[in-house]
């Protein structure tokens, strides 16, 4: 039988059933020296401000007691959920609420932990290369197999992480991903621009390839679709015709494609 993880492990629990955002666990600290600490008890007002203010990924870390832990009090509860910290990243700062177990003692050692976040080299190297990084990034999307990912989140992740083989970065925190991290500094404003920037950049540059890749279909799609007798068309159908003609394209593409044909169809049966 599983041990009881403790009280406020349901706090956690609550949160990853209720979240409508990203959550990204993590251990040890935050990325940041200083944050805005949220002085309310109902962590669903927090994930509700969250999802109001746009705020992109949930930060969420729930620290079990382990064997061999130093801290005495904490040592007569191994197994049990003691601190559970929930954050996102707003305007450059870090808004967290934080909750510990009454029963677990923070020495100063550990309240002093931080770790190290000085990133002004590699905020200069991606200043000056960033043209570059962004060309040789987008080059790599359009290698791999499936239609152009054009979403911010994607693009962002995604940069950030080719970016970690790039730039000369701190180790990052226990528990965070590598790459450049969502701590506020001035590096990661920089990756949030050029991942806003980009995101636009390929959705639109994406949906007029498109069109254009579409527009030829169309009349193909209607014969396909007259040949099986369909009189009318779906999603489903132009998903097919796709398929068998091994064509792959975005779900816009196919929304786009379907609507065409069924104008289309149904011009021709006048």
């Amino acid at each position: 039988m599983a041990k009881d993880r403790g009280t406020l492990s349901e706090l956690a629990d609550d949160v990853r059933k209720a979240a409508e955002l990203p959550i990204f666990p993590f251990r040890g600290n935050l990325p940041t020296e200083e944050a805005v600490t949220w002085s309310g008890e109902d962590a669903t007002e927090f994930l509700t401000l969250a999802k109001k203010i746009g705020a992109k990924v949930l930060y969420l870390n729930e620290a079990i007691v382990g064997q061999g832990d130093e801290n005495p009090e904490r040592a007569k509860h191994v197994g049990e959920t003691w601190l559970v910290e929930l954050a996102f990243l707003f305007d450059g700062e870090f808004h967290v609420l934080l909750k510990t177990a009454e029963w677990a003692g923070i020495d100063e050692e550990e309240a002093d932990e931080q770790p190290n976040t000085d990133n002004s080299g590699a905020l200069e190297t991606l200043t000056t290369r960033k043209d570059e990084f962004v060309q040789e990034f987008v080059a790599g999307m359009k290698q791999r197999p499936g239609p152009l990912e054009t979403s911010r989140f994607s693009i962002e992740q995604g940069f950030r992480r080719f970016l970690s083989t790039k730039l000369e970065l701190p180790a990052p925190a226990a528990g965070l991903f590598p790459g450049v991290p969502h701590d506020g500094s001035p590096l990661d404003l920089l990756v949030q621009k050029i991942a806003d920037d980009l995101s636009m950049d390929l959705s639109a540059s994406l949906a007029e390839e498109e069109r254009t890749r579409i527009e030829p279909l169309v009349a193909e799609c209607v014969a396909w679709a007259e040949e099986r007798g369909l009189t009318r068309l779906s999603m489903g159908d132009v998903e097919v015709f796709l398929d068998e003609k091994r064509i792959r394209v975005s779900r816009a593409a196919v929304r786009l494609l379907c609507n065409r044909a069924k104008v289309a169809l149904r011009t021709a049966k006048r």
